[in-house]
């Protein structure tokens, strides 16, 4: 139906860089990403991270969020473990609008999965 028909468009870019039209939001090459073909952003970016890295998940997830101008619909980051090389931790964040302060909407990037273990050394 109309959900495989929308999947065929569906290419994996690898770690292509990403440029906002905001320059505030910078350049991004993420690990991997998967954009439609009419899309001007993907729909999922890839982030893997050891160590220092892995603080910059966070940050990183907003600037792929506001700089798409939530065109960007999830950031999957993966933290892997460098004392723990078979452990990893996966995290998500999604463009929700929520009011801010003073009541109006605003655009922010949601962690909906926070560091879910999962054993590394299963799935390669």
């Amino acid at each position: 139906g109309q959900s495989a028909e929308f999947a065929k468009e569906v290419e994996s870019e690898g770690s292509a860089t990403i440029d906002f039209e905001e320059p505030q939001f910078g350049r991004h090459d993420p690990d991997g990403q998967f954009r439609h073909s009419k899309a001007n952003y993907p729909g999922v970016v890839l982030e893997v991270a050891y160590s220092q890295k892995a603080k910059d998940l966070p940050y990183l997830a907003d600037e792929y969020i506001l700089g798409s101008d939530g065109d960007i619909r999830a950031v999957i980051g993966i933290k892997l473990e460098y004392k723990e090389p078979s452990k990893a931790t996966l995290s998500v964040w999604e463009p929700r609008i929520v009011p801010n302060s003073v009541g109006e909407d605003e655009l922010v990037a949601m962690q909906v999965v926070v560091d879910e273990v999962f054993p590394f050394s299963e799935y390669f």
